[in-house]
């Protein structure tokens, strides 16, 4: 196994669960721990599937491209949707007690949470994910 891994693909619904194990098993090859790999798969998760509801309005003609690149210090992962785009500042804050128990609008705090570095990238149809591997 090499000590890194980079790449580009497309992801669609059919394909998150598989998209997300390809790249966690390259975390696992190079030793990351069980609880780095939980928060990047669900940040990852939150950032496509929002890229293909939110981003694309569940079109399937359009794209969801993610690039990547893995190494043994940290994973870096761009998710590109072709919708408008949003400003993540006017996001509400799902902790507030108005929105305790709403079924949806999690995700990007979950995101800012559960990653190093969250960055979204005008018009903010373009995010960057960054996971730096946790010390033993």
């Amino acid at each position: 196994m090499p000590d890194e891994d980079s790449g580009e693909f497309v992801v669609t619904k059919k394909n998150v669960d598989s998209t997300s194990e390809r790249l966690l098993a390259v975390m696992k090859e190079l030793g990351y721990s069980s609880r780095d790999c939980f928060a990047f798969k669900l940040s990852y998760t939150e950032a496509v599937d929002n890229g293909l509801k939110h981003g694309n309005r569940n079109d399937p003609r359009k794209r969801v491209t993610v690039r990547y690149a893995i190494s043994a210090k940290r994973v870096q992962v761009d998710v590109i949707d072709e919708g408008k785009g949003f400003d993540p500042r006017k996001v509400p804050d799902p902790t507030c007690d108005e929105l305790h128990g709403q079924p949806n609008g999690r995700g990007v705090w979950l995101m800012d949470q559960y990653m190093d570095k969250v960055t979204y990238h005008p018009p903010g149809n373009h995010l960057t994910m960054i996971k730096k591997r946790s010390k033993k």
